[in-house]
């Protein structure tokens, strides 16, 4: 894609996607990648989760498009909280807001994964009604298993 197309298309994508918000936060469109490592290999949408009463950035999250067989160890959408905002369920709103966007998307399904261990994410994923599918190991070749993480829970959504 061309400079002028990727611009052309993220300000479609501005367009039809700035309101994802609800009563507590607002995802802000950072911007659109392309297919990388980090976001399992797929173009991405990254976001900032935004506090909306206060306008204090409290996350990120990003929406991977697509599926591809790294998804099955990644998901298709990832978030963290930063530490000081942590216990104030951003992560379960912007999870929501996610899913939405799932939906314009007309995607039955969506994949999220977790580290067993990180209890957090698990009850919101579980708040949200994920249905938790299996855990599975992560291949020693895939990104995930190169920074310590051996084991992931998987969650489908079915939208």
């Amino acid at each position: 894609m061309t400079v002028h197309g990727m611009k052309k298309f993220l300000k479609h994508i501005e367009e039809q996607y700035v309101t994802l918000e609800d009563d507590l936060i607002k995802l802000v469109l950072d911007k659109m990648t392309e297919p990388i490592e980090m976001t399992c290999n797929l173009p991405a949408y990254l976001f900032v989760i935004v506090k909306k009463d206060t306008e204090e950035i409290v996350g990120e999250c990003d929406f991977r498009i697509g599926t591809n067989e790294s998804v099955n160890y990644a998901g298709q959408i990832g978030y963290i909280i930063y530490n000081q905002y942590r216990g104030h369920q951003y992560a379960y709103h912007a999870l929501m807001l996610l899913l939405e966007l799932g939906r314009r998307h007309q995607y039955p399904k969506i994949i999220v994964t977790s580290n067993p261990e990180n209890i957090a994410s698990i009850k919101t994923i579980i708040k949200a009604e994920g249905k938790f599918i299996k855990v599975i190991d992560v291949p020693k070749d895939h990104g995930l298993y190169k920074h310590g993480e051996y084991k992931m829970s998987v969650y489908e959504f079915r939208l």
